[in-house]
């Protein structure tokens, strides 16, 4: 589901008031990167010989070890990308619901979040549906930490390339604006689906 150029252009456009187009077209090229990447360690793992398998080190094991690192990359990055806005959307009562069960309230939820900020690239808001319950993870990187079973709901991209160049030293600043600019009817909408795929 790669993000059209079209679609970013938009982006770039609705929030021109709170990121830099510098910032922006700089993240979004990381994106298309992964995007690229994952396109050809599948053309590659096509031609790679398994038989050739090593722990050690064969084109075939990199090649299997790496893809969650394009492929992971690739899917954040869409799924933070669709929720960012600059309009201004409301969390729904269904979600301040479960927010309030399991965080204790969102303002809790929210300081929860910039805590998990400082200490991974990604912050996730999943479903975790082993527990029945929402869980805020933390991925010290694309492809580390990212536990089976979760549902992702909402995305937070942490890393440097996502908030340096507006935000020097400062990501707290970047924090408040990813928190101004989130799309909950996305969010929302996520939410919405996985409790109808439940069975």
């Amino acid at each position: 589901m790669a993000l059209e150029l079209s679609n970013f252009e938009n982006l770039l456009t609705d929030l021109r008031d709170v990121f830099s187009r510098k910032l922006l077209l700089q993240h979004f090229h990381i994106y298309q990167d992964h995007v690229i990447k994952s396109y050809e360690m599948e053309q590659a793992l096509n031609d790679a010989d398994a038989s050739r398998a090593s722990s050690v080190w064969s084109n075939f094991g990199e090649l299997r070890r790496r893809y969650a690192v394009a492929f992971n990359g690739q899917v954040l990055h869409e799924l933070y990308f669709e929720n960012l806005t600059g309009d201004d959307t409301e969390i729904t009562p269904a979600l301040i619901e479960l927010i309030d069960r399991d965080f204790g309230s969102v303002e809790a939820w929210e300081a929860d979040l910039r805590a998990a900020a400082e200490i991974g690239e990604w912050v996730l808001l999943t479903y975790n549906h082993p527990e029945k319950k929402l869980q805020q993870v933390v991925a010290e990187k694309s492809h580390i930490g990212i536990p089976v079973h979760h549902t992702v709901l909402l995305a937070l991209d942490c890393a440097e390339h996502a908030w340096v160049i507006d935000h020097p030293g400062h990501i707290e600043d970047y924090l408040d604006v990813f928190l101004k600019c989130l799309n909950w009817n996305r969010v929302n909408l996520r939410l919405k689906m996985m409790l109808r795929g439940k069975s």
